[in-house]
């Protein structure tokens, strides 16, 4: 029976598997995003409110949009908004509708991104937090210190 080896992990393999949750990541801020705008119930923008999505935006432009329906509250007029807009930052609005295509329950959908984004974040904390313990050289005290913090992360990202 062969012995096991476990791949090496290249710096290629890291970037492309970042890369890759960066679009995920990317993936559901518009789609909070569109859910926001497509609900005219106004439940998804209260949802997103409470659970104060915006600290969970990360791309410019998305937040910036966020910030705008905020401004506006929840009678915020997309076409109204798109007009104020430069060329350019309205096509990327646009194409945060295009690429979405219409979302059944707004709500629902806010709802699932937001979750979706928090866990995201969970996931980079062990990553930071991995990297920390496989420091060399570290006090035993921080280690151990690190290695509660650690078991608490993975607990809360169950």
């Amino acid at each position: 029976m062969a012995k096991f080896t476990p791949t090496p992990v290249t710096r290629a393999g890291v970037r492309r598997r970042r890369a890759e949750e960066s679009d995920a990541r990317t993936k559901r801020e518009r789609t909070l995003l569109a859910a926001i705008l497509q609900d005219e119930s106004g439940k998804a923008f209260v949802l997103a409110q409470k659970e104060k999505a915006r600290a969970l935006i990360r791309t410019p432009a998305y937040g910036a949009l966020y910030d705008a329906c905020v401004a506006r509250g929840v009678t915020f007029s997309l076409s109204a908004y798109v007009r104020e807009l430069e060329p350019a930052e309205a096509e990327a609005v646009s194409a945060i509708l295009r690429e979405e295509g219409v979302i059944g329950d707004a709500a629902r959908a806010c709802r699932d991104c937001i979750a979706g984004l928090r866990k995201m974040e969970r996931e980079e904390e062990i990553e930071a937090m991995q990297e920390r313990i496989a420091q060399p050289g570290l006090p035993k005290e921080e280690y151990e210190s690190l290695l509660r913090e650690y078991a608490e992360l993975l607990k809360k990202n169950k």
